[in-house]
């Protein structure tokens, strides 16, 4: 019974460090970092919000690094890709774009979307 408890409490630990770390990180970032669209900006704000979601997911469940690592490549790429949009929105004359909700955006949906190799 204490087993099963304990496995219940990491649960909810690790989904609420999943949830509210990736906010933390990313709010902390942004005061320490320059405004501006910048190519390594929109990268670290991604990679740093993936891994934030990681560390929590790593309390309650068990994931290979083959998934980690894939998770910060698509992150990077969603990141390159968020960055020339910014820069596309800019010169038409539109409106700043936050990196740091797009990489939270991104973050939670690398967490809910199912690996490839898990499906039988």
């Amino acid at each position: 019974m204490r087993q099963k408890k304990s496995k219940r409490l990491s649960r909810i630990l690790g989904v609420a460090v999943s949830i509210v770390l990736p906010i933390v990180v990313l709010e902390v970032w942004t005061s320490h970092v320059t405004s501006g669209v910048m190519v390594a900006r929109f990268l670290a704000e991604f990679i740093l919000a993936v891994l934030a979601v990681q560390v929590g997911i790593a309390l309650w469940k068990p994931r290979s690094s083959r998934m980690i690592i894939e998770d910060i490549g698509i992150a990077a790429v969603a990141g390159i890709g968020a960055f020339i949009a910014a820069k596309l929105s800019l010169a038409q004359g539109g409106a700043k774009v936050d990196p740091g909700l797009l990489a939270l955006l991104t973050a939670y949906i690398l967490w809910l979307w199912p690996h490839p190799h898990r499906r039988v």
